[in-house]
């Protein structure tokens, strides 16, 4: 396994990085977590900006993601590059013309593997810009069989407006393959220049040549870092959940609000994803609930709480700090 650099991750891996990321063992997928996204806008002419995707996280960009629009002409829109030899599962079939090979918009649990078809360019002959449109408008060939290409502004790409989809992407590195997933959600406006891009997270799968499903994170949800100078209280999906005390002695009170009834699991795991106690596997009742862990006997050290519902998982760090004499 490459060395796993931290920046702001929450690593599925081996090996335990310290305390601003922490370690589950679950298979070989290594997922980043980017907390709040990344966001890249642009609303004015002539504008260009850049995120550059470390898939293995490994100090080398694999992919470029960029937000553009053009000084002159009404262009723009969201492109990837991809680097190093790496590329972007697209459509199998041509539908028409030249451009056509730019990323295909997967859903959640789509199969990225061998099997799809690969490419690192939008266009087939060598030479040509190795960049690829998720979304854009812009100068395009609407082909006919008996005119050819007729040239006008349009929407090119197939990812909607808005609302997440997943990349499947391919890198190569040491001589291996590698297969992963970027989530982001993307806007592009005909008439105003706003153009938008937010990158979310990313995972990839550490075995050579194992395929893996688009938001697989290794838990049975996608799930989303809390870094520790972040406030106790986060408002997640209208949760409200609150952790208090936090280092923790003794015990400590975890604090959410439901507007409706629902099933509600709080689980407790240790550094190695072994777990150490259920709180509560049921339903609740609307409003502000309460519920308790004694440490017990466990020593000073990082625990992970799991909270799920069927909308949501959220885990955040519980940091027990035993005081002996």
């Amino acid at each position: 396994m490459k060395k796993i650099f931290t920046k702001n991750l929450y690593v599925i891996s081996t090996t335990l990085i310290g305390l601003f990321s922490f370690t589950i063992v679950k298979a070989q997928i290594v997922y980043t977590s980017l907390r709040s996204g990344i966001s890249l806008k642009c609303d004015k002419p002539n504008c260009s900006k850049t995120y550059s995707l470390d898939l293995n996280n490994d100090g080398t960009a694999d992919f470029n993601i960029t937000v553009h629009t053009s000084a002159t002409t009404p262009e723009r829109g969201i492109y990837i590059t991809p680097l190093n030899g790496d590329s972007v599962v697209v459509p199998a079939q041509v539908i028409f013309g030249p451009i056509s090979y730019n990323p295909s918009a997967l859903v959640e649990g789509y199969v990225i593997g061998p099997a799809l078809t690969w490419r690192n360019s939008a266009y087939p002959a060598p030479g040509n810009p190795p960049f690829m449109y998720l979304k854009g408008y812009n100068y395009v060939c609407h082909f006919d069989v008996e005119l050819g290409c007729g040239y006008y502004y349009d929407f090119v790409g197939g990812w909607p407006d808005k609302g997440d989809r997943y990349l499947g992407l391919k890198i190569i590195s040491n001589g291996h393959t590698y297969y992963g997933w970027a989530r982001l959600s993307v806007s592009v406006t005909a008439s105003k220049w706003t153009t938008s891009c937010k990158i979310k997270d990313y995972a990839f799968e550490n075995t050579p040549n194992a395929a893996i499903t688009a938001g697989n994170a290794g838990t049975s949800a996608v799930t989303k870092s809390s870094p520790n100078n972040e406030p106790e209280n986060h408002d997640v999906h209208g949760l409200k959940l609150t952790v208090a005390p936090n280092p923790i002695s003794i015990s400590v009170i975890i604090s959410f609000a439901l507007q409706v009834a629902r099933k509600v699991s709080l689980r407790i795991y240790d550094m190695n994803g072994r777990l150490i106690s259920t709180l509560a596997d049921r339903e609740f009742v609307a409003g502000t609930q309460h519920v308790k862990w004694n440490t017990g006997n466990l020593n000073t050290g990082i625990y992970i709480l799991r909270m799920e519902t069927t909308e949501v998982v959220h885990t955040r760090k519980l940091f027990v700090m035993k005081y002996r004499p």
